[in-house]
């Protein structure tokens, strides 16, 4: 993207950070923004029947030479959360109606409601057969629930699946570095200090013993987080992540200097260690409950979107890696981890070039928690380079 763009999303992030400050916003109606850097202009998602409450949050938009829009929403931000934590909690009485649960979406700019993605439990079952099931559940939700539920199927191909499996290099740990066991290749994410020490850290299912090429081990387990599904290893972290493609020679790496909060419409850049880094990555979702089957049921994950035909967003092997924002000055801001992809998965040559393919499926779409939600959830802080 041009620094014109990147320049309008500096603007788009700083009016973001203003409104995450402002604590009674939610209450009075606001849902979220959705953004858009190419024409300097955010929509401000609210609740209909409180729309005199978004005055003041666009005039402060107007105030900062933003294009600002108020779109009305049926749902306050509560009721789709709400809604979504008890379609998970609903998971196995689903599995009654022949389907499990994929992926529970609770906010994205496209769908007024919360949007509910199973998979078949008989994959051979016929279009007829399965139009009638996913009729029935939907009738059956419609019953019992206030908010409306969009139920939609995945095929095999595009069930979400956890991406699981840079370099040889010694602690401290860099985010996005190669992370080797027997059982296949992770990711390591941003580093955080927790108990006073600087620690790097991984997506939670990435619970193999690893190390780096040359053989450093990155540690055991400290501590697991629900919120981030992310884990804490013993190994020690810096605040750096490496940068460019999975293979470059000359190490190339930048600074972490803090978080950045994203909102819909926002771009990122994915940066796992399999495929390296990828941007003109695009938000399309919020408040994705996506499970990853080690504990404690789904937890809140971002959905982001490649919007170059000729790239991918994230393949196995990624998980772990860091989400970052590039800020223009040769830094970062960490915006999350990656967890798993989704959407249609991908194989063989249509991934590019990674560094172990194998039968890795990768995706242009991809799934990743906050880093800011992961460190407050497990009392740690964010290490800065």
């Amino acid at each position: 993207m041009s620094p014109e763009v990147w320049e309008n999303q500096d603007k788009l992030f700083s009016y973001g950070d203003w409104l995450a400050e402002q604590n009674e916003a939610t209450d009075l109606g606001f849902i979220a923004t959705v953004n858009d850097a190419n024409s300097l202009s955010v929509k401000l998602l609210w609740e209909e029947d409180r729309l005199d409450a978004a005055g003041f949050y666009k005039e402060e938009a107007e105030a900062r030479g933003l294009n600002v829009s108020v779109i009305p929403r049926k749902y306050s931000l509560q009721e789709l959360e709400s809604t979504a934590e008890r379609l998970m909690d609903d998971a196995a009485a689903l599995e009654d109606s022949g389907f499990q649960v994929d992926t529970v979406t609770g906010l994205q700019e496209d769908v007024d409601g919360v949007e509910l993605n199973l998979i078949p439990n008989d994959a051979s079952a016929s279009a007829r057969t399965l139009t009638t099931s996913v009729q029935k559940v939907a009738n059956n939700l419609a019953d019992n629930f206030p908010v409306d539920v969009k139920v939609s199927v995945a095929g095999e191909e595009e069930a979400t699946i956890p991406a699981a499996g840079r370099h040889s290099y010694s602690s401290p740990f860099y985010a996005g570095g190669w992370m080797t066991s027997s059982g296949g290749g992770c990711s390591a994410g941003f580093a955080m200090k927790y108990a006073g020490v600087n620690r790097v850290t991984t997506a939670r299912h990435c619970n193999k013993s690893y190390k780096t090429l040359n053989g450093k081990s990155y540690g055991s387990t400290v501590k697991t987080n629900h919120a981030g599904q992310a884990r804490i290893l013993s190994g020690k972290g810096a605040g750096r992540t490496w940068d460019g493609a999975w293979n470059d020679s000359k190490g190339f790496n930048k600074r972490v200097t803090g978080y950045r909060d994203v909102s819909l419409g926002d771009f990122v850049c994915t940066n796992g260690a399999n495929s390296g880094v990828h941007c003109k990555v695009k938000v399309t979702a919020m408040k994705v409950a996506w499970d990853d089957k080690f504990g404690g049921g789904a937890a809140n994950n971002i959905k982001a979107v490649q919007q170059s035909s000729k790239n991918i967003a994230a393949i196995q092997g990624d998980s772990g890696g860091p989400v970052i924002y590039p800020n223009g000055t040769g830094t970062v801001g960490a915006v999350g981890m990656i967890q798993a992809i989704s959407g249609t998965a991908l194989t063989g040559s249509a991934c590019g070039s990674v560094r172990s393919l194998g039968s890795n499926k990768c995706s242009k779409t991809v799934l990743f928690t906050s880093t800011r939600t992961f460190a407050k959830s497990a009392g740690a802080s964010l290490v800065t380079g």
